[in-house]
């Protein structure tokens, strides 16, 4: 299932790799997280056990409608746009791709040889690199939902 990151803008959306890989990429270039704000209606949610459960702000990845603040999205944009030039505009994955699967709903998926590390540097390169560009605009407008 995709991200899909809501905010006044709109919304954009990420295949679960696109968005490990984005979140990993701003983390390592100097984004630090402070945290999501729990969805609307959580209140520490009680579960089947009868267990309440807290919020674990650190949830970035579920998507449970968690909320990203308008400080912390513009944390992620400038730690992002910070490196964005730094990411090749040529395809630097080319090399280590083992065949490429194109997706009539989605972009097209390229899959690394096995045990092949490719690094977000890589994987932002060429025609992905808009992608990137596309969340710092889209964290710039401010803070969104995860759905």
């Amino acid at each position: 299932m995709p991200r899909v990151l809501a905010n006044p803008s709109g919304s954009v959306d990420y295949s679960n790799l696109e968005y490990g890989v984005l979140m990993k990429f701003a983390y390592i270039s100097g984004w630090k997280p402070a945290g999501t704000l729990e969805p609307v209606g959580w209140s520490d949610r009680t579960w089947p056990d009868g267990l309440p459960r807290p919020w674990r702000s650190m949830n970035y990845f579920s998507r449970l409608g968690q909320r990203v603040t308008d400080d912390d999205a513009a944390a992620m944009a400038d730690a992002l746009e910070a490196v964005v030039d730094d990411v090749p505009s040529h395809d630097a994955l080319s090399h280590k791709v083992a065949t490429i699967i194109d997706l009539p709903f989605r972009r097209r998926i390229r899959l690394i040889k096995p045990g092949v590390y490719a690094s977000p540097f890589e994987f932002f390169s060429g025609e992905n690199k808009p992608l990137l560009y596309r969340h710092i605009e889209f964290c710039r407008v401010g803070g969104y939902t995860i759905q």
